[in-house]
């Protein structure tokens, strides 16, 4: 697909102990990276977590198979004190959710740094910088944020790690330089956004629409699922519009969602596909009319928000975070606020039954997920990989 290669194969490694076995954001971008450059010609190789694997993850190891895999079981959560730093890691231990994980995952590849050396080490999340033994040059692509200043305090350390940075969105280089409270005039990296997979501007999958609205993503509190649930059962028992909504994905919050349909009287309603390959959120997408993605905290990007746009689905998002890059409320997206079902409710009854707004707000959903192709983007992400490459000073 792209014709760059480069006579001097670059060995570049992906360190992100979460991505066999969670899709979110993160872990889509870094999929998208690794098949970039494994079709560039890059060697690749991933280091991440031995578990059970996604699917998308499974798809992208078996179209590209010159990509080496290396899988770590996690040390005992018992023997993070052997990190170089106890007083130190101790701190991180308490400061955020990822930190146990991160560190218990960094100790057991110790042994593989010690054994291995790159070109060049892609990091996503700030605290795998945690205890990470390597002495290669690292990448940091800041898809994840710590949760406050304090902890940002504490973690700015690691950043000395660093020798580039990107950013997924303006919004997360604007709260990356805010939390960690840096200089007006500091020289950040630049914003990179995801690209949309070609799959998702192929031809339409089907003829026929079965679900009215649809949402695709982890089943985590902070995607505002539970809010969507209510917004359907208000529509039903107050204006008297049945909406059939499909729920794609899986997370830690399934059982409790559709616990929660039940209470709210719309279990007959929603279908749970259950986590899905790519060809299957098409298809997905292809049956519904509208997507819902309410979340109640900031998102670094929103990619799936793109992908639906590329189909021509109208899209209810609250518009917090770094979907304010593309989303134009009103005009290619409308816009609800967080964890406000009724706010939801209202902007899901306005897709389904005005159907000027709905050819509107489709016809521009797709003009704006055509700024998002793998062909626009690729040059911008070759050309920043290159430059960490060469050396050329931190970004």
């Amino acid at each position: 697909m792209f014709a760059i290669v480069f006579l001097l194969v670059a060995s570049i490694l992906f360190h992100d102990p979460r991505l066999s076995s969670v899709s979110g954001g993160g872990e889509t971008v870094t999929l998208q990276l690794f098949s970039l450059l494994a079709e560039a010609g890059y060697e690749v190789t991933i280091l991440t977590r031995q578990t059970s694997r996604t699917r998308l993850f499974e798809d992208a190891l078996l179209k590209y198979s010159r990509v080496r895999v290396v899988e770590m079981s996690l040390t005992s959560l018992g023997h993070v004190d052997t990190l170089e730093s106890d007083d130190f890691a101790r701190s991180l231990w308490d400061s955020d959710r990822l930190a146990p994980e991160s560190l218990a995952f960094n100790v057991a590849a110790r042994q593989f740094y010690r054994d291995h050396s790159f070109d060049l080490v892609v990091v996503s999340f700030i605290l795998d910088l945690a205890g990470l033994a390597t002495r290669d040059p690292i990448l940091l692509n800041v898809f994840g944020l710590p949760p406050d200043q304090k902890t940002a305090r504490l973690e700015r350390r690691l950043l000395e790690r660093c020798s580039h940075f990107t950013f997924a969105s303006h919004y997360a280089r604007n709260e990356f330089s805010r939390l960690f409270e840096l200089d007006a005039g500091a020289v950040l990296g630049p914003v990179v956004h995801a690209s949309i997979h070609p799959a998702f501007f192929g031809p339409t999958t089907t003829s026929g629409r079965e679900y009215d609205v649809c949402y695709a993503g982890r089943l985590v509190r902070r995607k505002g699922l539970d809010g969507a649930l209510d917004a359907v059962s208000w529509l039903k028992f107050h204006r008297d519009l049945v909406v059939r909504m499909a729920v794609a994905g899986d997370g830690p919050e399934r059982d409790a969602l559709q616990a929660h349909a039940a209470r709210m009287g719309v279990a007959e309603q929603v279908r749970w596909l259950g986590s899905l390959n790519t060809d299957g959120v098409v298809g997905l997408f292809d049956r519904s009319n509208v997507f819902v993605y309410p979340t109640v905290l900031p998102e670094a990007f929103g990619c799936s928000n793109l992908e639906a746009m590329a189909r021509g689905l109208v899209v209810i998002t609250s518009n917090i975070g770094g979907t304010a890059d593309y989303v134009e409320p009103g005009d290619n997206a409308l816009v609800c606020e967080p964890a406000d079902p009724a706010s939801l409710a209202g902007c899901i009854e306005l897709a389904l039954r005005n159907t000027e707004v709905h050819a509107r707000l489709s016809r521009n959903s797709q003009a704006t997920a055509n700024r998002f192709t793998q062909e626009l983007q690729a040059g911008r992400w070759l050309s920043f990989f290159q430059e960490a490459l060469d050396g050329r000073g931190r970004s």
